[in-house]
């Protein structure tokens, strides 16, 4: 059952994750079998599902920190490497004064 799910889903493109399928999947049949559930192991699972999403973000967010103080710096310090790179790179300036033409670097 948990193959026709992952099947399904990847079918209609919807997102799915094994993991859950599976772990669902033995969490209904013991449920239909009468054989209960081990609601410690369901918290554990429901939690780790509620949990992963914003994990993730803050993991990322701190790491996004840590590697952009240490790339760029303070802001002017960025904005004098920003425009350093951008005078070396001709296509990254096409892009910039396409998209912000009020952006100057002899700010």
């Amino acid at each position: 059952m948990a193959m026709v799910t992952i099947v399904s889903a990847d079918h209609l493109g919807l997102p799915v994750s094994t993991k859950h399928v599976l772990s669902s999947g033995v969490a209904g049949t013991m449920a239909a079998n009468g054989s209960g559930l081990q609601w410690s192991t369901v918290r554990n699972m429901l939690m780790a599902w509620v949990l992963t999403l914003p994990a993730s973000v803050a993991i990322a967010f701190v790491l996004f920190v840590i590697l952009h103080q240490a790339y760029w710096g303070n802001s002017r310090q960025s904005a004098t490497r920003f425009c350093r790179e951008l005078r070396q790179n001709k296509s990254l300036e096409h892009t910039v004064r396409r998209w912000r033409p009020d952006w100057h670097c002899d700010r």
